[in-house]
């Protein structure tokens, strides 16, 4: 019989499915699953990972959103032997789960647990964090990526350093003033791409904002987003394995929503290191 653990963290919206649980549980039993649940708003951060860190189960069923799923994700991903991940995605943002074409009608979502189909998937990391969405350097105030997009706005009389380099794949140096930087493990922005991005190609997606896009700065979102990253002077777009932002000064940023500060790292890829059902 397999092992699982379902870590239970809805949206309030969701909060009355709790009395379906015993359902879930019968469920997965009757399918040779044999599950345990967890809360993670019951528990403090430290005591809810060192719990996830030394589980045994075979598989995690995520039943919540990204947040949540971003704490799975980077005490998972720490692990030599790493469990599949399952989604249910009831949280307030489901922006992954989307990715993985996992439908929001949770019956359904369930089934596919049951299938047992899976997808692997590369991860991002920033020194010792991880990312499946993206990370956002020189955003200040927004967690969600849509509205960062915007934030770059206000930060283009104000770049994030002016004494920078960025180093792509220990070989590409690029050497201006940069309003924001945003890698993406996942391209859900820039479409139309000769070569279209998938979430297992050992490549993060890495857009450059020039201070110098001021004025025309709305006009290079929508050349990005038509896939027209080839013709705008303000803006910069590569594909690489690693991504290494050089400077003396600190600058902010966001990792799947979650806030910090640095002053240089490096951010790269780890190709097919975890595995979802989907």
């Amino acid at each position: 019989m397999k092992s699982a653990k379902l870590i239970f963290c809805p949206n309030s919206r969701y909060k009355r499915m709790k009395n379906i649980i015993p359902n879930i549980l019968n469920l997965l039993d009757s399918n040779n699953i044999e599950t345990s649940i967890t809360f993670p708003g019951n528990k403090n951060i430290e005591a809810f990972s060192c719990e996830i860190e030394n589980s045994r189960s075979e598989l995690l069923i995520v039943a919540g959103g990204d947040d949540i799923l971003h704490q799975i994700v980077n005490i998972v991903s720490k692990k030599e032997k790493r469990p599949k991940i399952a989604i249910l995605p009831i949280g307030e943002r489901n922006d992954f789960a989307n990715a993985l074409g996992i439908p929001s009608n949770i019956k359904d979502a369930f089934q596919n647990i049951l299938l047992q189909k899976s997808k692997i998937i590369d991860v991002g990391k920033l020194e010792e964090e991880y990312f499946i969405n993206y990370c956002g350097v020189g955003f200040i105030t927004s967690s969600n990526y849509k509205k960062m997009l915007f934030d770059v706005a206000a930060n283009l009389l104000n770049p994030i350093s002016s004494n920078m380099k960025i180093i792509i794949d220990d070989d590409i140096l690029i050497e201006e003033e940069l309003a924001a930087i945003l890698v993406l493990n996942r391209n859900f922005f820039i479409r139309n791409l000769e070569q279209h991005p998938t979430l297992n190609d050992g490549l993060l997606d890495m857009i450059f904002f020039k201070k110098s896009c001021t004025k025309d700065y709305f006009k290079s979102l929508y050349n990005l987003h038509r896939g027209e990253v080839s013709y705008d002077s303000n803006v910069i777009y590569r594909r690489a394995h690693k991504l290494n932002i050089i400077s003396d000064e600190t600058m902010d940023y966001f990792i799947d929503g979650k806030r910090g500060t640095f002053i240089s790292k490096e951010i790269n890829v780890l190709q097919s290191h975890l595995e979802f059902l989907c």
